[in-house]
């Protein structure tokens, strides 16, 4: 684990932070495993603060940190480039960032199967988008891309607006920890970008997990804004402005009404499986031996990468933590499935653990 944190230590100071985002600088990492913590300086037992791969507040400041269980099997100039994804959330923290979704509202996402073949549609306009070398028709693209957005909007409203909010947040880092791979490692940076437009391409269940997709929505948006010399970046920390929104500004808005929905057969397939696959996640669940407890929680913490809904059920492969009603919070170890107050949204009455 040394030898990798050296190697990924080595690869970051090759990287100029500033030139990825403007004030953008290196910030603390560490890697880690469920035994140790393995700093610049130092190894220390395992804290049970560090949990998943992200920023946290660590001795007063915003740290990135890394989950490793296999040292040997991590290439470190991919792990370098994730590693710069979590620094810039540190960096968005840093900054007061306000722009995260509530990613508790966004499991309520609309099963609207129109929604999705358009949004299937416009993956497809994006993708064309960034492989398009001419600009003036890499903008039409952009045009139209932002026309059955558009469309998507007067669909489902309000909650398109949590796509955009991930794109900025999670999308934006992304973005900023793909161009680093760029530099380090061209032909990695490569093969990301063919894996991430492969996946907007074509359907799969993945393209039902809203928050996940906009990882790459988000990544392959903000390189098309670039090719086109789109004025998106901006003081993190200054703007309530999503990057789509700030984009959708420069772009002319006029014969934008029109949207031709091409219906795909294959996704129609796709979502009556991510359907069934949802419903079978519950049932496999349920049919286990498991423990009931009832109370009155509030969610205080999740993997937001981990979670299904159903109804007003969320099942937890990973982890969830709730505060009870003496203010003590309750780390449940996935897999857990909390039920929900009528309505609510991080109000918990029960929760069921395998035994």
């Amino acid at each position: 684990m040394r030898e990798l944190y050296q190697n990924v230590f080595q690869a970051l100071k090759n990287i100029s932070f500033n030139e990825l985002w403007p004030g953008f600088s290196s910030f603390t990492f560490a890697l880690y495993n469920d035994e140790e913590i393995y700093l610049e300086d130092r190894v220390i037992p395992y804290d049970a603060s560090f949990i998943g791969n992200t920023s946290i507040l660590y001795n007063g400041e915003f740290i990135a940190i890394w989950k490793v269980e296999h040292p040997e099997q991590e290439n470190p100039l991919i792990l370098a480039s994730n590693i710069v994804h979590e620094m810039f959330h540190a960096f968005q923290y840093d900054n007061q960032e306000t722009r995260f979704p509530n990613n508790l509202v966004m499991l309520d996402y609309p099963n609207s199967l129109e929604n999705y073949q358009l949004k299937s549609q416009e993956n497809k306009i994006l993708v064309q988008a960034y492989k398009e070398k001419g600009k003036h028709k890499k903008s039409e693209l952009f045009q139209k891309f932002v026309a059955i957005r558009k469309k998507r909007e007067a669909l489902i409203g309000e909650m398109i607006h949590c796509e955009y909010l991930t794109e900025t947040t999670e999308g934006m880092a992304e973005y900023v920890g793909t161009k680093a791979l760029s530099y380090l490692a061209p032909e990695l940076f490569e093969e990301r970008m063919e894996k991430y437009l492969n996946i907007l391409s074509n359907p799969s269940v993945t393209f039902f997990d809203i928050r996940r997709m906009s990882y790459y929505t988000g990544t392959v948006l903000c390189l098309v804004l670039d090719d086109l010399g789109s004025l998106f970046v901006h003081p993190i920390g200054e703007t309530t402005e999503t990057v789509f929104e700030l984009a959708e500004k420069q772009i002319e808005t006029h014969d934008l009404a029109y949207v031709e929905m091409n219906a795909d057969q294959q996704l129609e397939e796709v979502y009556q499986q991510y359907l069934n696959s949802k419903i079978h996640a519950f049932d496999d669940f349920f049919k286990k031996p498991h423990s009931k407890t009832e109370g009155s929680y509030q969610i205080c913490g999740y993997d937001p990468m981990n979670m299904l809904k159903k109804d007003n059920q969320i099942l937890c492969t990973h982890f969830i933590m709730l505060n009870d009603e003496s203010d003590h919070k309750r780390f449940i170890k996935g897999p857990v499935v909390v039920e929900l107050t009528p309505g609510a949204t991080d109000q918990v009455i029960t929760y069921y653990q395998l035994t």
